[in-house]
């Protein structure tokens, strides 16, 4: 922290009669007072500021511009600092600089608002050849004097600065997303230094300023917009939005009243074209003046409009400055001094600094250990993040773990309560454009949202009597379809099978080739469907019953079977029957009997170790959550699948079925969707690898759904991992000879 000391070289301006008073009231060497008249004519004055505050072109160091500059400043300064009040200047210098200290001018303009207008910031002081406002000993700052006093407020770094960025229709639109960008690459460095912390406002409205300053500690509000000065009402207005991105006029009064709640919050800087523009019969009329007088104790004004270069080095060096711990005014020559350093001539004076604290000291900024600074940070950081979750601020709770993680990446409970922010973010997502189907009248689209929904987190707010009434809505319109068939039509019977062939007689007499035609096609259609169905049969009477897995004769696939039969050792479809021993339901069969030749789950890499082809029955287990993302079918790359492709490479022979089963969440009939969608999807990525005709019956699918769980069905997410899987069942070919 700088160890100057800063003495006061307090100057009131004040009108008389005819010209104006100049007043030291305190100062070093003393007070002292004179009187003179304004060095400039109107006309001078608007043909300076014109030129000043125009496009800067930076031609040297002798350039046009520095000259206009030094002129105006020279001009001021003379007229000003003369007699008494320029020796009690000089020898308050002299005593400054023999104590190495630095002596703050403070201006006071209670009494001639018409000089506040000037920019005093370019006062060039000859004897010495220096702009006072650029030289570490003689900041310049506008101070109002008010009753209510001021105390620093200790702040345990970083300094937390929110920024409102301001583009309303009817105004030059302004790049929000650049002007953001170019502020928070200003801070970059500060920022990973933990010393400053940059937050944007997402809606700048003068309500959604209110929410955010409710919700968090900040202690610098910076606005970058429109400005401009009504010399009807003699009000200086900041140009903010409304929610439909209008203009909203705001005063500095009506800022200033929103801001002063916030006790945290102690400098506001305003980045607007004419933000520090003075009235000349009200010195408060100003918005940065107006803010200083509704308790801001600090208010930084850009008098012209400011380059993005300028803008970008002001930045950086002024809040570097600030949070290690200069007074708000010589934070803010270092930020003027930076400007000039770069070959930037004028724009130095551009920022007006409106003080009300004594000492400028508007922050004690605390130096601690590292660690418990991050660990204060990190605090602030989850209890704001807190608060905005409970608001259903998603995007702002995201953040604020974000920047948990960014201090300590090894943060596992922030970790896990990110993905929780952004699992409900998704979810209510979800809801919102359920809810827009809905009562947009497009009931499949609302379904489907709302399925999703319960699929990720079970039941959410109404969803579940949202679903309920667009079932309803589907039944009733397929029930007024049918009402809405004329009577006559649905009264008709079709004609009986005897009355038709009753009538053939009559229509062979009448017709009798077109008959004899029809006749013989109905014979042969019987011929074709009927005979081969006969034959199948047949053949299935003399074999066990269906299996879904390779006929030990021809090795082709039958459907409806899952597991071998305890008894036999056939094929029979999965139980889901009474219990033979106490009448009560058991869950579907996983594994066969024991007694009858048992086969369970595999390894994959046990598998692919053996020599030659499968020789039994085996069951592999892929984790879903390895394979698919949450609520997704679509494939993610894994090496698991790669392996499975290696497999089913080296048994050409053999059949595969892939079965796919979800956790509990959800509906039986959308989680038994994407079951099936699951397994299709390994089935296209093996046909896709091996070769595998698509229309092959060596790689079958079934979808199971939220059955056969292999975790409990009332656990969490988490919890239920192992009932999201991928079950290969890998049949070996038929055997050979007897």
């Amino acid at each position: 922290m700088p160890e100057s000391v800063y003495f006061d070289f307090d100057l009131l301006i004040e009108r008389r009669s005819t010209g104006y008073r100049a007043t030291v009231l305190d100062s070093p060497a003393g007070e002292a007072n004179v009187d003179f008249n304004s060095p400039f004519t109107d006309s001078e004055l608007e043909i300076f500021l014109l030129r000043l505050g125009g496009r800067r072109i930076l031609r040297g160091s002798r350039s046009r511009e520095l000259e206009l500059a030094k002129d105006f400043g020279t001009r001021l300064f003379d007229a000003v600092f003369q007699g008494e009040v320029r020796g009690c200047f000089r020898s308050s210098l002299d005593q400054i600089e023999r104590q190495r200290a630095a002596l703050r001018l403070r201006l006071r303009f209670a009494d001639a608002p018409e000089l506040a207008d000037l920019p005093w910031e370019y006062l060039y002081y000859p004897s010495r050849k220096r702009f006072l406002a650029i030289s570490s000993e003689s900041p310049i700052v506008r101070y109002l004097d008010l009753p209510e006093p001021i105390t620093p407020l200790r702040v345990i770094p970083p300094l937390r600065i929110l920024t409102m960025i301001s583009s309303p229709i009817g105004y030059p639109e302004l790049d929000v997303e650049r002007e953001f960008t170019k502020l928070h690459e200003a801070v970059t460095e500060l920022e990973t230094r933990s010393l400053v912390v940059l937050e944007r406002l997402d809606q700048p409205t003068l309500s959604g300023l209110q929410r955010k300053l409710r919700r968090g500690d900040y202690h610098i509000f910076h606005f970058i917009g429109h400005g401009a000065f009504n010399p009807q009402s003699d009000e200086g207005v900041l140009v903010l939005e409304n929610d439909q991105r209008q203009p909203r006029l705001v005063t500095g009064g009506f800022l200033g009243a929103v801001l002063h709640n916030k006790r945290s919050l102690r400098l506001a800087v305003l980045n607007s074209c004419e933000g520090a523009r003075g009235s000349r019969s009200d010195p408060y009329a100003g918005t940065a003046q107006n803010l200083v007088q509704q308790g801001i104790p600090a208010v930084i004004a850009m008098q012209f409009e400011i380059s993005d270069h300028a803008a970008i080095i002001f930045a950086h060096e002024f809040y570097s400055a600030l949070a290690d711990g200069f007074p708000v005014d010589a934070a803010l020559t270092e930020a003027r001094l930076a400007i000039f350093s770069e070959g930037n001539e004028t724009e130095w004076g551009t920022p007006v600094l409106y003080l009300r604290s004594p000492d400028g000291r508007i922050f004690q900024v605390e130096e601690i250990p590292e660690a418990e600074r991050k660990r204060a940070q990190r605090d602030a950081l989850v209890a704001e993040a807190d608060a905005a979750l409970a608001a259903e601020e998603f995007d702002v709770s995201e953040e604020k773990f974000t920047q948990v993680l960014s201090i300590d990446p090894s943060d596992s409970t922030a970790r896990s309560r990110l993905e929780a922010v952004r699992l409900q973010k998704q979810v209510a997502i979800l809801y919102a454009e359920g809810c827009q189907h809905h009562e947009e009248g497009r009931l499949s689209e609302a379904r489907e949202c709302f399925l999703k929904t319960q699929a990720l987190v079970g039941e959410y707010k109404d969803v579940g009597a949202r679903l309920t009434e667009i079932a309803a809505a589907q039944e009733s319109v397929v029930t007024k379809t049918l009402v809405s068939i004329p009577a006559e039509e649905s009264t008709k019977k079709p004609p009986s099978f005897a009355k038709w062939l009753f009538e053939i007689p009559s229509q062979w007499r009448r017709h009798p080739v077109a008959v004899s035609f029809a006749a013989l096609a109905v014979i042969i259609l019987v011929a074709i469907v009927w005979v081969p169905e006969l034959v199948v049969s047949k053949s299935r009477s003399s074999q066990p019953s269906a299996v879904e897995s390779p006929n030990a004769a021809n090795g082709t696939w039958s459907p409806h079977v899952e597991s071998p039969n305890a008894a036999n050792g056939t094929w029979s479809p999965h139980v889901e029957s009474p219990n033979a021993a106490n009448g009560t339901w058991s869950s579907p069969v996983e594994s066969p009997n024991a007694r009858a030749g048992s086969w369970g789950d595999s390894d994959l890499d046990q598998l692919l170790a053996q020599k030659g082809p499968v020789g039994s029955k085996t069951k592999l287990q892929l984790s879903a959550d390895q394979l698919f993302e949450y609520d997704s079918a679509a494939l993610k790359s894994s090496r698991e699948l790669q392996k499975l492709s290696t497999l089913v490479k080296r048994n050409p022979k053999a059949a595969f079925l892939v079965e796919g089963y979800t956790d509990s969440f959800g509906t039986a009939e959308y989680n038994l969707d994407l079951s099936e969608r699951r397994a299709e999807s390994v089935k296209r990525y093996l046909v896709e690898t091996t070769g595998i005709s698509s229309s092959s019956a060596q790689i079958q699918t079934r979808g199971y759904g939220a059955t056969k769980f292999r975790a409990s069905p009332n656990g969490s997410i988490e919890e239920q991992s192992p009932n999201r899987r991928v079950e290969i069942v890998v049949y070996p070919p038929p055997r050979s000879g007897p």
